[in-house]
C-alpha cells in the first residue's frame, strides 16, 4: 500500500509544476508534511519510500504528462538530487535498524538520486543537466561509506549486498566525465582528477572481495549470486577505469598483492 501511494504521489508532482507546491517543489513539500515535528520516526519510512520512488518516475513514461512537464519534472528532481541525498542520511539515521529492510531501501534510494546528480535518467544514458554533485563530495559521503561496507554483507544479508553492487555501479559511473571531440562531435568518456580518489576508494573495496569471489566459483552453484555481483563491479571497474589503473592505481594495488603473497 505504501509503495502504491508513494507511487501515486510521484505521478501527482509529474503533473505539477513546482510552483503549485509552494516554490519549492514536490519532494521538499511532501517531506515536510510527512515528517512533521520529527517526533515519530515510523513516518520516516513513508518518505524513504518516496525517496526510492520519486527518481524511478522521473524517466517513466507511465503518466500521461506532456513532454515538455515530463522534462521540466526531470529537471527539477535533478536539482533536487543534493537535498534528497541529505534527506536519506537522515531518515537512516533517525529509524531503527531492525525497521524491516531499512539498509535496502536506503541503497536504493542513495543509487537513483547519485544517477539524477549526474543529470542522467538511466544508468546508460547521456547527461540531460550539468552534475549536481561532484565525486569528492560523494567519496566523503556516509552512503557512499554505507555502499562499500555493504559489499562486504554477502554472507550474512546477501539481500543488502545486491542492492549495495547497484549502489556502487551507479558511483563507478559518476566519477566518469564527458568530453566532445571537435573533429567529429562523438562524446568520449574520462576520468578527471577531481574523481581519482573516489575511484581509488571504489577498486580498493571491490579488490577485497577477491576472496569471496574465489570461494563463490568454488560453491558449486550455492553462491552463484554472490559471484555475479562481484563480477558485475569488476567488469564496471573494467570497462571504466582502465587507463587510470594503469596510470595511476597499478603501482599501488601491485604493492598491496606483492605484500600479501609475502
Amino acid at each position: 500500500m505504501r509503495t502504491q501511494l508513494a507511487v501515486a504521489m510521484a505521478s501527482l508532482a509529474a503533473h505539477l509544476p513546482a510552483t503549485e507546491w509552494d516554490d519549492i517543489g514536490a519532494l521538499q513539500w511532501l517531506a515536510t508534511r510527512i515528517t512533521g515535528d520529527g517526533s515519530d520516526p515510523s513516518r520516516l519510512s513513508c518518505l524513504l519510500e518516496l525517496l526510492v520512488v520519486f527518481p524511478q518516475e522521473a524517466g517513466s513514461y507511465r503518466p500521461a504528462v506532456h513532454p515538455e512537464r515530463r522534462r521540466s519534472f526531470a529537471r527539477e528532481l535533478i536539482m533536487q538530487s543534493k537535498s534528497a541525498i541529505t534527506m536519506i542520511s537522515s531518515c537512516l539515521e533517525q529509524m531503527s535498524m531492525n525497521t524491516k529492510n531499512v539498509y535496502e531501501h536506503s541503497l536504493d534510494a542513495f543509487a537513483a538520486w547519485v544517477r539524477l546528480s549526474q543529470g542522467r535518467l538511466h544508468a546508460d544514458d547521456l547527461p540531460v543537466q550539468a552534475p549536481q554533485i561532484d565525486a569528492a563530495t560523494l567519496c566523503a559521503h556516509p552512503l557512499t561509506l554505507l555502499a562499500l561496507k555493504s559489499l562486504t554483507t554477502h554472507e550474512s544479508r546477501p539481500s543488502q549486498f545486491d542492492h549495495a553492487v547497484d549502489a556502487t555501479c551507479e558511483l563507478i559511473r559518476a566519477t566518469r566525465a564527458q568530453v566532445v571531440d571537435s573533429r567529429d562531435g562523438d562524446r568520449h568518456n574520462f576520468i578527471p582528477a577531481s574523481s581519482l580518489q573516489l575511484v581509488q576508494v571504489i577498486v580498493s573495496s571491490v579488490l577485497d572481495l577477491k576472496p569471496a569471489l574465489l570461494a563463490a566459483s568454488q560453491s558449486e552453484g550455492s553462491l552463484d549470486e554472490i559471484a555475479k555481483g562481484i563480477s558485475r563491479l569488476l567488469a564496471e571497474i573494467g570497462e571504466e577505469y582502465v587507463a587510470v589503473i594503469a596510470d595511476y592505481l597499478a603501482p599501488e594495488v601491485f604493492q598491496r598483492d606483492e605484500h600479501r603473497v609475502r
